[in-house]
């Protein structure tokens, strides 16, 4: 790679810090600098409009270099940066005790100005000429893919009409996630930044999902390693214990739960709530199809259902939210007949706290 190698190797720390050594200022190394001064003063608006001007005058050269695909994977880092502001100040608005269906909603209306898309499409068209150019194995290569896992994780794009497409997306996620982590640790090691990002947020996105065993040894890795890298007191370690302790919480290991909770005051500084909130809907089947079943009736009426899941799935207790006594009756009844897949971690079963929509005729 010729002069944004490094830049995009250290992009998820500080974007546009590494310029051509070149003496001759042209000016496309002016460009970069000028973005580059933009992003560190956080004016990353200002650095997308002279990312784009970097993007016009390298394809105008030819749109199958190298050169071409550094700039327009810089494009979409800076992109990637924005909606990742703005879906952490559009979270930070919103209050606890809304659900996650708000949050979701809300965040979806801010991919309706194409960007979230547009920059998918830059990741996806940088890696394939990387391809072509056999670059495969490299520290940007693992970046590109760890920020598409990210945008195709956090905003769907295109409309899906299926869940069979759904669930090819998540797949992709997850693979992109793999690929991106092994070569970081190969080029970087397993306690770089960008290692060390890529491993919260893969947890982050099992979490989604509540697959609790697949999300916990990624957030126990993170942990390890930054215990080791910045000591016990480090404040990065919220990452990892706040979400730790929601799962831990659910699944009422409480002796678990209260060592973690005096951890995450004592490095927050204040007195945290840990709420768990998790939709099981996901770990079940009967409950995936009775949910689809009733979105697919489009006039059944939803209801929220409190359920408590014994260590072999089974559902033992289901509180109805609802006023309807006949309602309530039936829902509850119906619940308890639903299983869940069994929560099993280190060889040992646990409990699992959660809720549900109930849907019907």
């Amino acid at each position: 790679m010729k002069k944004l190698t490094l830049t995009i190797i250290i992009c998820a720390v500080s974007v546009f810090s590494v310029f051509s050594q070149n003496d001759s200022q042209t000016e496309l190394d002016k460009l970069y600098k000028e973005a580059g001064v933009l992003f560190r003063q956080g004016k990353i608006d200002k650095a997308i409009e002279i990312a784009e001007k970097i993007v016009k005058i390298e394809k105008k050269t030819s749109d199958t270099s190298e050169s071409y695909a550094d700039a327009i994977t810089n494009l979409a880092i800076l992109q990637t940066e924005k909606l990742r502001t703005r879906q952490s100040e559009t979270l930070t608005r919103i209050s606890n005790q809304q659900s996650v269906e708000r949050q979701r909603a809300i965040l979806a209306r801010d991919e309706n100005n194409g960007s979230a898309g547009n920059t998918e499409d830059l990741f996806r068209e940088a890696l394939k000429i990387y391809n072509k150019k056999s670059v495969v194995e490299t520290t940007q290569t693992a970046t590109i893919k760890g920020q598409l896992a990210w945008i195709i994780n956090n905003f769907r794009g295109k409309q899906l009409t299926s869940v069979e497409e759904i669930r090819l997306r998540i797949d992709e996620v997850e693979s992109l996630y793999m690929q991106s982590i092994a070569l970081h640790e190969k080029t970087l090691g397993k306690d770089s930044e960008l290692t060390l990002r890529t491993y919260i947020e893969f947890a982050d996105f099992y979490l989604k999902y509540v697959n609790f065993e697949k999300a916990l040894p990624w957030y126990e890795s993170y942990q390890t390693e930054i215990e080791t890298k910045f000591g016990k007191d480090s404040k990065l370690l919220l990452k990892c214990l706040r979400p730790t302790a929601r799962i831990l919480t659910m699944s009422e290991r409480r002796t678990e739960v209260a060592e973690i909770k005096q951890r995450i005051n004592k490095l927050a500084g204040r007195t945290e709530e840990i709420t768990p909130n998790f939709d099981l809907t996901l770990r079940s089947k009967d409950l995936l199809n009775q949910h689809l079943n009733g979105k697919e009736l489009k006039k059944g009426k939803i209801i929220i259902v409190d359920i408590l899941v014994d260590e072999t799935g089974k559902i033992i207790e289901a509180t109805a939210k609802t006023n309807d006594k006949s309602d309530k009756q039936k829902v509850e009844t119906e619940t308890l007949k639903l299983t869940v897949r069994p929560f099993n971690y280190h060889n040992e079963t646990r409990k699992m706290r959660g809720y549900f929509y109930f849907i019907f005729d």
